[in-house]
């Protein structure tokens, strides 16, 4: 059991994959940190209130973070159906590898937790992976991948 579980989502419905896997590594009774990433350099579409008119950088984010508290809080209530007793959410904003990192290393988790598409090779060089940047930079945590989308089906079989 790890004390400390982190888990990572990203706003889809595929992140969600990793959540059973964060309840297992916390054991029955432990304890998950669940973190949200939101950067808001990539969501133009909260730049435009319904009205029509512009929104303030603090505006945009204080949009992103409402529907990210919803999130945290459907992923807690699943993780304590699954025996999590204590579930810790976290909003982080900016780049998300590099706030992971920085979330696992200030809540000194032991373990990260994230779903990944498992795009590989030109794909990702061209896009880039958050889960390829965290288990390249993070300093010493453990990072259990679990994979998602079209790709899994194949590495299952």
């Amino acid at each position: 059991m790890y004390e400390r579980p982190l888990l990572t989502l990203d706003g889809s419905e595929l992140a969600t994959a990793a959540t059973p896997h964060a309840a297992r590594l916390a054991g029955p009774g432990g304890s998950v940190i669940v973190l949200e990433v939101i950067d808001p350099r990539d969501h133009v579409d909260y730049a435009e209130a319904p009205d029509g008119s512009e929104r303030t950088p603090e505006e945009i984010v204080a949009a992103m973070e409402q529907e990210a508290r919803g999130r945290l809080d459907a992923a807690a209530e699943v993780l304590k159906s699954l025996g999590v007793a204590e579930v810790t959410p976290v909003i982080g904003v900016g780049p998300a590898g590099i706030e992971i990192i920085r979330v696992a290393e200030e809540r000194e988790c032991d373990v990260i937790a994230m779903a990944s598409r498992g795009r590989g090779g030109i794909r990702r060089a061209v896009i880039g992976s958050v889960t390829d940047y965290v288990a390249r930079h993070t300093t010493g945590t453990p990072v259990l991948v679990v994979p998602v989308g079209d790709n899994a089906a194949s590495r299952d079989g």
